[in-house]
């Protein structure tokens, strides 16, 4: 039995043997950690001291402790995991080098803890030392509070927790391989394999499925955190450097850890020692692992090759299968590093190749019925809508000034489940019918098809059983606005979709109107005005017909403004205000910030249009031709000068002044207009406006 004593000696001549590698740990970690962070800190307080400076850099400074702020020590932290591992088991690739530590009187299990503890040292020592250079480079620079050193801690530990993720890795990489080379492969793979496939995924259904909803990948970028040993390093620096400390997160890379130490003692005991020298440790191992590296690899540089280019899916298809035939030689040839040797394996390419076709297949012709599925009436519980052109044509509160705890998301909200949903049924039906005809997302876009014609629509299916599906539809434009039609006859769904409901009076900074002429005057209103003007335009927005938001131009529009009330502490800004129409987070002026909300006026909003009337504010409708000071007209899509024609005659001017309207999208998108449009320069104006003509 090895006595204590021993055990630490041997520790410390494992140290001893690789003090090369704890110079160098210490070096790299000095200058990626320490020196970076003090060349940060002097380059921020270089212009001065200030409190926002101040909070900035409380802020940004955990990061600085375990690479979450500064790149170069997020990458030296891996690297040194994987060093430390390779150069503790070095020995296992040369057949003389294990033959002697194995002749050493230690069981295996005492040999791998020498090594692992040995490795862990190498790394934390150093680490430690630089961590407390750092924090004490921090408090030069005045940096440090109770909560700032808290937050510390979180990323000094998350930094053991990232080398340990990688070391791990590595010995299991190093296990598995008989030699380095083939070992840091193994690695590799390992680090980014769920990565790899939870990215590949969503990108190949994207590109192959019609019907695909992009929000589907929000439920894998759930998983994504957890997908990989690379995911969870990146989460858990983030968190850690944020002052976040997410138990589940904790609890799989502690999981993670304690079972590949297991793996990996388990599979050191049975560790062939003539295993040395060959390309993998377990040579019955060799035709799985091709299989599981081929397949997503194969996808995934088909994707890649495919990446400016990415509605092609031809190209996806044809390279996909050539990486699967090539990788399937370089993977025997690291097997054997001979070229005779680079058909051998017949089986597992067959089945690597064959089954990187069959996905493709199932892809391409989708099999699956991923396109035509819909779910039994039977089946649903409810169904939700959200169409495209909503966030274009509606223009919600900030959260800050409306009491909204978040903006609505008519797909995901309680309020916005339709369970009378036979209307978007049928919606979802013509969708399926247009993407077998080749009318989809995809394809809408393009000069096959009228933008105009149709519209996207993402449906939300939620299911009995508790399951949601997602699908994306194209469907004619009129065929929604029926549907929608249909679903605002109830005012409830009317109240939760459209943003006047969530304007709170209390909080309105100003409101200005804007008409024709496309210039937006303050309106003067007290409190009870402009109480009463928001009462009036909710009562239009529940009487007007869903058919006028879309197929008629609105008369103008009234804007609603708001101090901000965001917390740009977390910009290090003590002192938040207003610039018209933007949140601005320019390190030059946060004077003047406020949040824009702006709602169209029709011919039917009769209460609002009364109610202006009543204050003296009325919406011009036609600009007279007194009034213009230059007119051109655009004959086409592109601005050249042979599409451009000057309007001088005085009754041309005054036809077209007849024709146009004030511009504006409709509640779904576009309406149709002529490639003809105007350009219309107003006096006492600099620049002109464009008008599209009917």
């Amino acid at each position: 039995m090895t006595s204590k004593i021993l055990f630490n000696k041997l520790i410390k001549e494992n140290i001893q043997q690789r003090s090369w590698l704890v110079a160098l740990s210490f070096i790299l970690l000095f200058l990626g950690q320490t020196v970076r962070a003090m060349i940060r800190m002097e380059n921020v307080f270089s212009g001065g001291i200030t409190d926002e400076i101040l909070n900035i850099l409380q802020k940004d400074f955990p990061g600085m402790i375990n690479g979450n702020s500064i790149g170069i020590l997020s990458l030296v932290i891996p690297l040194l995991g994987v060093m430390t591992a390779v150069t503790g088991l070095t020995y296992l690739h040369a057949t003389e080098k294990t033959d002697f530590f194995h002749g050493l009187p230690l069981s295996r299990t005492q040999l791998f803890s020498v090594s692992y503890i040995g490795g862990i040292t190498i790394f934390v020592l150093p680490y430690t030392i630089t961590t407390v250079c750092t924090l004490l480079a921090g408090s030069f620079f005045k940096l440090l509070t109770s909560r700032v050193l808290l937050d510390c801690t979180l990323a000094y530990l998350s930094g053991i927790l990232g080398f340990l993720l990688f070391y791990h890795v590595a010995l299991l990489g190093m296990m598995l391989a008989g030699k380095t080379v083939p070992g840091l492969l193994m690695t590799v793979v390992i680090a980014i394999y769920g990565t790899l496939i939870n990215t590949m995924i969503p990108a190949l259904a994207q590109l192959f499925f019609d019907t695909w909803n992009g929000s589907s990948s929000s439920q894998l970028d759930s998983l994504l955190r957890y997908s990989s040993p690379a995911a969870l390093y990146a989460s858990i620096i983030s968190d850690a450097a944020d002052g976040k400390f997410a138990i589940s997160l904790n609890v799989v890379i502690l999981l993670f850890l304690a079972a590949s130490a297991l793996l990996i003692l388990f599979i050191y005991r049975r560790r062939p020692s003539e295993a040395a020298g060959q390309a993998l440790a377990f040579p019955k191992m060799a035709p799985y692992i091709k299989i599981l590296i081929t397949i997503p690899v194969s996808l995934y540089g088909g994707l890649f090759v495919n990446l400016y280019n990415s509605s092609d899916k031809k190209w996806v298809i044809f390279f996909s299968i050539l990486t699967a035939v090539l990788l399937c030689g370089v993977i025997e040839f690291i097997y054997y590093p001979d070229l005779k040797m680079i058909f051998s394996g017949k089986v597992s390419s067959l089945i690597s190749i064959f089954s990187v076709i069959g996905i493709i297949c199932i892809l391409q012709f989708d099999l699956a019925g991923y396109d035509t599925w819909i779910p039994r009436e039977s089946d649903v519980e409810s169904i939700s809508l959200y169409a495209i052109p909503f966030g274009e044509y509606f223009s919600y509160p900030p959260e800050e000034c409306s009491g909204m705890s978040k903006t609505p998301d008519p797909l995901f909200d309680k309020e916005g489940e339709i369970t009378d949903f036979m209307p978007l049924y049928q919606l979802a039906e013509e969708g399926i019918k247009n993407a077998e005809i080749g009318i989809s997302q995809n394809t809408i876009y393009s000069d096959i098809y009228e933008e105009e014609d149709y519209i996207e629509l993402q449906i939300r299916y939620k299911l009995k059983n508790g399951h949601d599906r997602l699908r994306v539809y194209a469907v004619r434009r009129d065929s929604a606005l029926e549907a929608l039609s249909v679903l605002c006859e109830n005012d409830a769904y009317r109240k939760y979709l459209f943003p006047a409901f969530y304007l709170n009076e209390d909080t309105v900074q100003k409101v200005s109107m804007t008409d024709i002429y496309e210039f937006p005057a303050v309106l003067s209103l007290s409190d009870e005005e402009m109480a009463g003007l928001i009462k009036a335009y909710r009562k239009d927005v529940l009487s007007v017909s869903i058919k006028e938001l879309q197929e008629k131009s609105p008369v103008g529009e009234l804007t609603f403004e708001f101090p901000s009330v965001l917390d740009y502490t977390e910009y290090g800004i003590t002192s938040p205000s207003t610039k018209s129409g933007f949140y601005e987070q320019s390190a030059v002026d946060y004077t003047t910030s406020i949040g824009v909300s702006c709602f169209f006026v029709y011919d039917s909003c009769k209460n609002t249009l009364e109610f202006l009337e009543d204050l003296g504010y009325t919406f011009r409708t036609q600009i007279q031709p007194e009034d213009v000071t230059q007119m051109t007209l655009i004959t086409g899509q592109e601005y050249r000068e042979d599409q451009m024609v000057a309007i001088n005659d005085p009754e041309e001017m005054k036809e077209i002044l007849s024709r146009i309207s004030y511009s504006s999208c409709g509640i779904l998108g576009s309406r149709h207009v002529s490639e003809y449009s105007v350009e219309i320069t107003l006096s006492g104006e600099n620049y002109p406006n464009n008008y599209p003509l009917p």
